[in-house]
């Protein structure tokens, strides 16, 4: 079960979670932990091992998406579960490509090269007195 996205962005404009992964079965917004707890309970998995993804090992975009107090209300709330750090198994999971991914990285990394192409024929030397503004 996977808790994603915003209500207003949830499976629109399609179903990302499961259109990508055979693994993703059941995918819920995320509309708050009150609403998680409740179907983490109705659903049996109150006293289970519970994987938190919080981008810890995301490069430039690190951030802990869990405050102090989301954990501890998960804590209080489902006192019999156990909760471990998954970011590290997604973004493992995250580097595995398919070949149709690899091909289409390729195509970009060379649409890259054709832009910074253009780039550097359309450049022009521009003589500038250095008490001059920049003509911008």
């Amino acid at each position: 079960m996977l808790f994603g996205s915003p209500p207003h962005m949830h499976d629109k404009p399609f179903p990302v979670y499961k259109a990508f992964t055979d693994w993703i079965t059941d995918t819920r917004a995320l509309s708050g932990l009150k609403l998680v707890v409740e179907t983490l309970r109705a659903t049996g998995y109150e006293q289970r091992t519970i994987g938190l993804v919080g981008f810890k090992s995301a490069g430039p975009y690190a951030s802990n998406i869990f405050s102090r107090e989301q954990y501890q209300f998960l804590l209080k709330e489902l006192p019999a579960a156990q909760f471990v750090e998954a970011t590290p198994i997604v973004e493992k999971i995250r580097t595995i490509k398919s070949l149709e991914e690899i091909e289409m990285l390729k195509r970009s990394g060379e649409i890259s090269r054709l832009k910074v192409d253009a780039m550097i024929r359309m450049a022009k030397p521009e003589s500038r007195n250095a008490n001059s503004s920049p003509k911008w």
